[in-house]
């Protein structure tokens, strides 16, 4: 904090009828540029559909005491960059359109679709956003990042099956119990062919006639979307499939 020194008269004499030198303060309030930054997002997660839409709102805040110019943010989405929409202002009495006032509020938003390639790399979306801003002196300030986070749920399943031979049951293919299918089906002989409807890949393994003790194991892995042949080897009547998400989360 800076003060002036000030030389006044003040009303009381001395006895020799001289006005004594006082000292009064004045104290000077410095520049102090500042504001804040909150980035918001309308779904944490976990999601797992492709095309879903996440709604971002970014808020920034003139927390000083002087106003601020060439406000400036720059917002990213795992290093992307993102369009944003705004400002609206907000907060200021009397305050000057393109000017960041005191006390005052600028809203900005911006939206991304979450995509098949998002899900099946399983990182979770961090969108941050930076924002920088020139005080009536000196250097432009920025802010340190906002970040907001939406976490993925890579599900593997429900699944579709498309085989030659008979197949019954087949719309249980679209439930799961934990980390398994069951698929029943009539006598069938060579490949089946499973299509994994889900939003991720997965890989697991495959025994003909229900479990362990009913076949060999068969290795399988599937992308999302993506059709698979399982080799039955032989007639059965069911198999089990134990399921995991390419990421290892079921």
């Amino acid at each position: 904090m800076g003060f002036y020194e000030n030389v006044t008269s003040p009303l009381a004499t001395t006895t020799a009828g001289e006005s004594p030198a006082a000292q009064a303060v004045l104290e000077v309030v410095p520049l102090d540029p500042r504001f804040t930054v909150t980035k918001e997002v309308d779904r944490t997660g976990p999601v797992s559909t492709p095309g879903a839409l996440l709604s971002y709102t970014i808020r920034v805040v003139n927390t000083g005491n002087v106003a601020l110019t060439n406000v400036t943010p720059v917002d990213r989405l795992n290093g992307q960059l993102l369009s944003l929409t705004g400002p609206v202002e907000t907060g200021a009495v009397g305050g000057t359109a393109g000017v960041l006032d005191v006390g005052e509020t600028w809203r900005y938003t911006a939206s991304y679709s979450v995509t098949q390639a998002n899900l099946n790399s399983g990182a979770p979306l961090v969108n941050s956003v930076t924002v920088s801003a020139r005080p009536p002196s000196g250097d432009p300030i920025q802010s340190p990042p906002a970040t907001a986070t939406t976490r993925l749920a890579l599900i593997p399943g429900p699944l579709s099956c498309a085989s030659g031979a008979p197949i019954e049951g087949l719309d249980a293919l679209t439930a799961w119990s934990g980390t398994e299918a069951q698929l029943a089906f009539g006598a069938a002989q060579g490949p089946l062919r499973v299509q994994n409807l889900g939003s991720s890949g997965f890989s697991g393994t495959a025994w003909p006639g229900v479990g362990p003790s009913g076949g060999r194991a068969l290795s399988v892995t599937s992308g999302a979307g993506a059709r698979i042949s399982i080799d039955l080897g032989r007639t059965v009547s069911a198999m089990r499939l134990e399921l995991r998400g390419l990421d290892g989360g079921v």
